[in-house]
């Protein structure tokens, strides 16, 4: 934007208003979490779930799952949580050790 002042001949025009339109809040992403450990790993992801909430708020979805399983029960179980989810999840991730 110019920082030029607006002309005298310019002044009371409705271009030269600001936008006054609704603003379209945009849908929140989901992510979601699937972990080996049904103890620690959950509540360290909840902790990090309830910072990110607070500072996007509306925005962001984490889902945490803690299955106990190995690793490829743990992605079979991811992916029965995306088919089965009604939301579109962004990403996924694994987590094991």
């Amino acid at each position: 934007m110019s920082k030029k002042p607006t002309k005298k001949s310019d002044l009371g025009k409705r271009w030269l208003e600001p936008r006054k339109g609704k603003i379209v809040p945009s849908p929140p992403e989901y992510h979601l979490i699937v972990t080996e450990g049904t103890k620690t790993e959950p509540l360290y992801f909840e902790g990090l779930k309830q910072v990110i909430n607070n500072k996007y708020k509306g925005k962001i979805e984490i889902q945490i799952e803690g299955e106990g399983k190995n690793t490829l029960s743990l992605l079979k179980k991811a992916e029965e949580h995306v088919r089965n989810n009604l939301n579109p999840i962004k990403h996924v991730w694994l987590v094991y050790d």
